[in-house]
């Protein structure tokens, strides 16, 4: 049976095969008839692979292949007049295929000459084309295209004289560009990618000293950061500190207090307080520096304060009669049974003040609720062993019967307003600096207004 399958499997590539070989055969004849030799030989030499004893497709060779390859051959070097080098690279290499299967076939009967070393030559001339081009749309200012033309070179001959070079070139003129038209961050990038970081640094330190000037500190110590990165100097490192202090604040967190009459039974003001440095700590950034209240307030940019208006905490309970279907061997079983539910309620509610270094005071309130919920099952009715009961009955049945504590809950209220009085503290304080990018930069030296 494998044997059969096998022969079959045979037969239907010899058919397809020979298929293919007749297609091929009748486009060589079809090109032949139309004058065009190089097509005809292409054709037959298609068909000749498919079916190397078939007599009129050797015979369609034999007429066709030497004045088909000299029509090829002409082609090509037209095309490498009209400067069509890579073009031309591929007609070469379909010039010295054609030639390896005449031989594979013992039918080349004319001197062919060396199209594979012509192939070389014309990818060398294809390269430098390239380059050649680049360069010149460096100089019409048509960077994009330069840059493309040189990747393309990078891709295929990355070892290419003079590439690096030419790459670099190109991103200079078009950070150049750039700088023209005040696009400081588009022409810092395009300088890096050209190996510039000379002339990025120097971008991102006048930036640097026009964001001083401006009152945009943070933005401006970005830039000293940046352009040290690039190349560090005595100047540059002077200005980051310049700007470092300018945009630092330190923010003191007052004690808090409490006029409420609750029932929290717990020293809610003062872990308030320790919670919202808690949170505020990790959250602001390396621009905010906090102090717990000790230090004076004249030495504090933000002073901050909280007043608790109102805390308490409630119980309730609530206790529901509940039915239910259970099931045993014999089918269902009716179930009563008592559901109690035990909630703990804590409120906290007060105001935030923060007061700026103009002494200008900002307020907002915060309002936060903490609930916890216990629930147990009591009192069942109508189970008997061997009853399977409904879902989750089980579970409230052998529930702890234990009742929130209050302070529990007082404390879970206590941390939501922490995380209120917190974000408030960093909306107000710890505010990133947008600034827009100057008009006019001057460089590297002067800086002038800009807007």
């Amino acid at each position: 049976m494998r044997i059969a399958h096998l022969a079959l499997a045979a037969a239907l590539i010899s058919i397809t095969t020979g298929c293919a070989g007749k297609r091929h055969f009748n486009a060589g004849l079809d090109a032949e008839l139309g004058g065009q030799d190089w097509v005809a030989a292409q054709e037959y030499a298609e068909a000749l692979s498919k079916r190397p004893k078939h007599d009129k497709t050797r015979k369609g060779v034999l007429r066709t292949a030497e004045q088909g390859f000299f029509k090829g051959l002409a082609h090509a070097e037209k095309l490498e007049r009209r400067g069509d080098h890579l073009d031309a690279r591929q007609v070469y290499l379909d010039l010295d295929q054609f030639i390896h299967t005449l031989e594979m076939y013992d039918l080349l009967e004319f001197d062919a000459p060396d199209v594979l070393g012509m192939a070389d030559s014309a990818w060398e001339l294809g390269v430098q084309t390239a380059m050649n081009d680049g360069r010149t749309a460096i100089s019409e200012g048509q960077f994009q295209e330069a840059l493309d033309r040189f990747e393309w070179v990078a891709y295929n001959e990355p070892g290419t004289p003079g590439l690096l070079d030419a790459q670099d070139a190109a991103w200079s003129g078009w950070a150049d560009q750039a700088e023209e038209r005040s696009n400081w961050r588009l022409a810092i990038a395009r300088h890096k990618k050209g190996h510039d970081n000379a002339r990025a640094a120097q971008i991102h330190e006048a930036l640097g000293e026009w964001f001083v000037r401006s009152g945009s500190c943070r933005a401006a110590a970005t830039d000293y950061e940046a352009a040290i990165s690039l190349e560090r100097t005595k100047d540059r490192m002077d200005g980051f500190g310049t700007a470092t202090e300018c945009a630092t604040h330190t923010v003191s967190i007052e004690s808090f207090s409490d006029r409420s009459r609750g029932n929290l039974d717990v020293p809610a003001a003062r872990i308030l307080r320790d919670q919202v440095l808690a949170e505020l700590d990790p959250s602001l950034s390396e621009y905010v520096q906090l102090t717990d209240g000790r230090t004076s307030q004249r030495n504090a940019d933000y002073t901050v304060h909280a007043v608790i208006h109102h805390s308490g905490v409630d119980n309730f309970q609530d206790v529901a009669a509940r039915t239910g279907t259970g099931t045993n061997g014999d089918g269902e079983v009716r179930l009563n049974w008592t559901e109690v539910t035990h909630t703990t309620v804590a409120d906290l509610h007060g105001t935030v003040r923060i007061t700026d270094p103009e002494g200008h005071v900002r307020s907002d309130t915060f309002h936060t609720e903490s609930r916890l919920e216990s629930r147990w099952a009591v009192d069942l009715r109508g189970g008997t062993v061997g009853v399977t009961l409904p879902y989750g009955l089980a579970d409230l049945l052998g529930a702890d019967r234990t009742m929130a504590h209050p302070r529990d809950a007082a404390y879970a209220a206590i941390d939501e307003a922490a995380i209120d009085i917190a974000t408030y503290i960093g909306s107000v304080v710890d505010v990133e600096d947008k600034p827009k990018d100057p008009r006019n930069l001057d460089l590297p030296d002067a800086i002038a207004d800009g807007s």
